[in-house]
């Protein structure tokens, strides 16, 4: 796995042969859904709550619906029960991913 610096963060990305890995914060309960870049974090504030997996379900939501990719090839590869996630994409490069995401 090679590091891409260019395309965004370095400490909380990773570009695999298929895709692109990143690390996020998530707030759950948040007075609405938001994505916002702090530095070298990509921090997603959800309103869903974290119980029975909402949080994570609405997250990937908001990151499929930002990103323009099925839910389906978005997945939490850990942090399920924590706020801090390590998420794949499988069909975005890093370049597309923080382009994307960075967009309004």
């Amino acid at each position: 796995m090679s590091r891409r610096g260019a395309a965004g963060p370095q400490a909380s990305e990773k570009q695999r042969d298929a895709g692109v890995t990143v690390q996020l914060r998530v707030t759950p309960r948040a007075a609405r859904n938001a994505i916002k870049r702090d530095g070298d974090l990509l921090r997603v504030h959800v309103t869903a709550s974290p119980v029975d997996g909402a949080a994570n379900a609405a997250l990937i939501r908001l990151l499929a619906s930002r990103l323009r990719v099925p839910a389906s090839t978005i997945h939490i590869v850990s942090g399920q029960a924590g706020r801090t996630k390590l998420l794949h994409m499988d069909t975005l490069s890093a370049e597309d991913f923080w382009q994307r995401v960075t967009s309004t």
